[in-house]
């Protein structure tokens, strides 16, 4: 069994890792990142040093969600790879038009020529994953895959490769609490991997956990809405926008904050109208579109929910700080449950509190072999 990174290893963006076991080549995710204006995808030169000698090669692509950094390289997969299976869960499939293009993340500075080329392209290749739903195993060859509820975000999955040479669990983007759109992740006891391929966005953060989020500002915005003062929301993701918006109806709804307009931008207003095809809508009577905003004019009173461009028409602006991703508590918690001989620490930035915290989860399961993988080193597992 051999793997190798491709992107986002010790950063996030471009996440991308190759699997190969029993002679069956693997794709877990393949995203974009972003750099200033600037997208860029995974690093494939790694990808020859398994003996392969074309990306056609590959014998499957698996898509752990349809956040931009783990979908957004898909079209160019998709032309390199023709005739390569993609698999994702049905509603990832019907989320990623809309996530693959989140203004957020993806640059806007393209010509219209720019611009079609790429929605076409985004169109045929999400036309080429094949819909497979939670635990019920894909056969590739020998090897056996099959996906769990990861939590994150709707239709988020753990992949699960079971080969010969050993079994092996990608989490992807994960989290064990439940969100208002998700239940958290939900593994079969007999899910017992010797490789974790972990993707801890705080793994390495031992001092994280994870903040009170939107009920933190709801003092706020009791006031600005008892003053009937316009209020923004910020948001640089369009799914945390979704939970946003949904919060804020649950919220009017038990009466910790005061019925008001609930303004969607056309973005999120968009991706609702996808999650309704999957039956998953948050909206309430009190939602509404972007209304035209003008400089020097106070906008209808109201709470809405958009990108930070819109700061500037605002006097009350909230930033609502919370994650969909693990904290350290929920990752340290994974590895206990599963005692895998060997956790591969990816989607890991560096303690933001200093350097002391990178092996903490190495020094907390002493069992379990630790590897910190560079981009493009193969590693020889089993």
């Amino acid at each position: 069994m051999k793997f190798t990174a491709f992107g986002a290893a010790d950063s996030v963006g471009a996440s991308c890792y190759f699997l190969q076991t029993d002679g069956i080549n693997l794709l877990l995710d393949c995203g974009k990142g972003m750099l200033g204006h600037r997208t860029f995808g995974p690093d494939l030169t790694g990808l020859f040093s398994s003996g392969l000698t074309s990306v056609a090669q590959l014998d499957a692509i698996l898509i752990s969600h349809g956040h931009y950094d783990h979908i957004g390289y898909l079209p160019e997969f998709a032309r390199l790879c023709p005739d390569t299976p993609v698999y994702a869960t049905p509603v990832t499939k019907k989320l990623a038009r809309y996530l693959m293009q989140d203004r957020y993340c993806a640059a806007d500075n393209d010509s219209l020529e720019q611009k079609i080329s790429a929605e076409v392209g985004r169109f045929q290749a999400l036309e080429r994953i094949q819909p497979q739903n939670y635990l019920q195993p894909i056969k590739i060859g020998p090897v056996s895959v099959t996906f769990f509820e990861a939590g994150h975000v709707p239709g988020a999955a753990m992949v699960y490769v079971e080969s010969q040479e050993g079994s092996f669990l990608y989490t992807g983007d994960f989290r064990r609490a439940a969100s208002r759109l998700t239940n958290g992740y939900l593994l079969p006891q007999w899910v017992q991997p010797d490789v974790l391929l972990l993707c801890g966005l705080h793994a390495k953060h031992p001092n994280y956990r994870a903040s009170v989020g939107l009920d933190g500002i709801a003092a706020q915005l009791n006031t600005a809405v008892r003053r009937r003062r316009p209020c923004l929301i910020t948001t640089r993701e369009l799914t945390k926008g979704i939970e946003i918006v949904s919060f804020l109806v649950e919220a009017m709804k038990e009466g910790k904050i005061p019925q008001a307009p609930v303004f969607l931008d056309d973005h999120i207003w968009q991706l609702n109208v996808r999650m309704q095809e999957a039956g998953l809508s948050v909206l309430g009577e009190q939602c509404r579109r972007f209304p035209q905003l003008v400089y020097h004019t106070d906008p209808y009173p109201g709470i809405y929910v958009g990108g930070k461009r819109y700061a500037a028409f605002f006097r009350t602006v909230l930033d609502a700080k919370f994650s969909l991703h693990a904290d350290y508590a929920e990752c340290s918690g994974l590895v206990e449950a599963l005692h895998p001989a060997t956790v591969i620490l990816v989607h890991s930035p560096s303690d933001a509190w200093g350097v002391s915290g990178n092996a903490a989860l190495e020094r907390d399961h002493p069992a379990s072999a630790f590897l910190y993988p560079q981009i493009g080193q193969a590693y020889d597992l089993l």
